[in-house]
């Protein structure tokens, strides 16, 4: 897992080609079980923001992608990193999730609490922040997975990019935990051009 993670700790240099997506999404029951969470979620509106960036060809990465959800007064984020040469790593995964809004959760650069790394061919490598376990030896690890996800914050403009996407939301106020449908249905999705 060091090694991954070594392998993305320098500062991104993206190219110009990006994309940022935004939506509500609603699950029901079925899709709510299928997904591993609490059937009590099912129909709680998800507000949701995306940012996608891509690399240079000659960059050890192709692309990353940053996401933040809210759902139910707790936000979500997490980085996925895809790398170029394949033949053993992936895509390294870091994520977080914060009781509060959008707005408290890209404030308050929350240390991550998952680190997975997929592999080639073989099972994914997860660490997982475990309550009263002692887990300092795997301390430096989540310290490098902090940094990168620091960096990427900062690089993709989180913190003035998240919060005016979801302000956008029609139906949505997540600063607030307010959150409704789109209009007319159980889904509304709509794209920005510029960060």
């Amino acid at each position: 897992m060091g090694r991954a993670l070594a392998l993305v700790k320098e500062n991104p240099q993206f190219s110009p080609d990006f994309e940022i997506s935004r939506g509500v999404t609603t699950l029901t029951e079925a899709e709510a079980r299928a997904a591993g969470v609490p059937a009590s979620a099912a129909d709680t509106p998800s507000a949701w923001v995306r940012i996608q960036r891509e690399f240079p060809e000659k960059a050890p990465l192709t692309g990353v992608q940053y996401s933040l959800s809210v759902e139910a007064g707790e936000a979500s984020e997490s980085l996925a990193l895809h790398l170029r040469d394949s033949r053993e790593v992936l895509q390294i995964w870091i994520s977080d999730a914060v009781k509060g809004s959008a707005a408290q959760a890209v404030k308050a650069d929350t240390p991550p609490e998952r680190i997975r790394i997929e592999r080639f061919g073989k099972g994914s490598i997860v660490l997982a922040r475990c309550g009263g376990i002692d887990q300092s030896a795997y301390e430096p690890l989540f310290q490098t997975a902090g940094e990168i996800l620091q960096k990427y914050r900062t690089a993709m403009a989180v913190k003035a990019v998240v919060p005016a996407e979801l302000a956008r939301l029609p139906g949505t106020i997540p600063s607030k935990q307010t959150r409704g449908k789109g209009p007319g249905g159980k889904e509304s999705k709509a794209a920005s051009a510029n960060p």
